[in-house]
């Protein structure tokens, strides 16, 4: 990837990118994605630790700002995962606020049945939203009811406007369950997966149309670090994993 290992950190350690950068076209009007999950960094969880770690949790499962309204619609992909639960979508117009407890006890209700058996052990909450951990000093994973997404940052060997980026997608498989896989790269059948890594410089393939999206940010803000005009940067309230971030860097520097 054409950028320090550190970009790609910060990317991951806010949450007001993705209004902008993952719905470019709504964002003007949209306060949470058509996938459901509220980006407000009002309404999401940060929370840091001594060590460096941090998490961040966002609710998910609800409708589009726009089917909070009378006559608004449930778009995908939620419209298509709630089908997936047994639950019409069209049952839901005007009422975005209330789909997601509406998956959380679909998931409840069938999760045993098609052999989801780690459901027991979450709380609702668990069954929706996303929950992101960052693990100092270069590795983040995603997790979600079913599945978790690990991606992890390492310094390019001689060239330190360089890194290497890992992608890792890992999904449950249970017994009964024929709907198929949803992961950052695409919808995936259920069977037999390769598992040997791929490996690819930056625009040669896809990682997936978020991961992609965010690829474009992390090279611009390269260029922006280099930029004569660049004497350092500001961090706002909402900012406080990537602050932490770079002050736990500071910190081994100073030692």
């Amino acid at each position: 990837m054409p950028c320090n290992w550190k970009i790609i950190l910060d990317n991951f350690n806010e949450s007001y990118h993705l209004n902008t950068v993952h719905a470019p076209e709504k964002a003007v009007t949209k306060k949470r994605m058509p996938s459901g999950v509220d980006t407000s960094y009002k309404n999401t969880q940060f929370d840091l630790s001594d060590e460096g770690h941090n998490r961040m949790i966002m609710q998910a499962g609800y409708g589009p700002a726009g089917s909070f309204e009378e006559g608004g619609i449930i778009e995908d992909p939620l419209a298509t995962v709630m089908r997936d639960w047994e639950i019409d979508p069209n049952e839901f117009t005007g009422k975005g606020f209330d789909t997601r407890e509406a998956i959380q006890k679909a998931k409840r209700k069938l999760g045993p049945k098609r052999g989801y058996t780690h459901y027991k052990n979450l709380h609702d909450e668990q069954l929706t939203d996303a929950f992101h951990y960052t693990l100092f000093p270069n590795f983040a994973v995603s997790l979600w009811a079913d599945g978790f997404h690990f991606l992890r940052a390492r310094p390019h060997a001689t060239d330190p406007e360089k890194c290497v980026f890992d992608n890792w997608w890992y999904a449950s498989n249970p017994e009964n369950e024929t709907s198929p896989i949803r992961s950052t790269v695409g919808i995936h059948e259920r069977g037999n997966f390769a598992i040997e890594p791929d490996v690819f410089d930056h625009g040669e393939k896809s990682l997936g149309q978020t991961i992609d999206q965010d690829a474009v940010v992390f090279v611009f803000q390269q260029y922006g670090l280099r930029s004569r005009g660049f004497k350092g940067a500001y961090f706002a309230g909402q900012e406080k994993r990537v602050h932490r971030f770079h002050e736990m860097i500071e910190s081994y520097f100073k030692e």
